[in-house]
């Protein structure tokens, strides 16, 4: 059984190795986002690689009908919407002060 964090019930340790019956490697590079993480100084969250989006969607027994090779493509508009959601967030808050 993975061994959870409990400060945000995700495992500790990320899965990056590929999914039983995987055909195309993923990468498991990961980015780096802008969004801080909450009682951190200076830390920010990290993407998921598309190796782990790819098992996460396995895990939730959405994957059946996804084509490996578009994995990549679909984590890079994953981490732009939220990029471009945390500006937006950031803006609103910028109007209450």
């Amino acid at each position: 059984m993975e061994k959870l964090d409990p400060t945000n019930n995700m495992p500790t340790e990320a899965n990056q190795q590929p999914c039983p019956g995987q055909r195309v490697p993923l990468s498991t590079s990961r980015a780096p986002s802008t969004i801080p993480k909450g009682g951190t100084e200076g830390d920010t969250w990290q993407y998921p690689s598309p190796q782990m989006f790819f098992n996460a969607l396995k895990r939730k027994g959405k994957g059946d009908d996804v084509d490996e090779t578009h994995i990549g493509s679909v984590v890079a508009q994953h981490n732009a919407m939220n990029e471009v959601t945390w500006q937006r967030v950031m803006l609103w808050e910028a109007l209450a002060r």
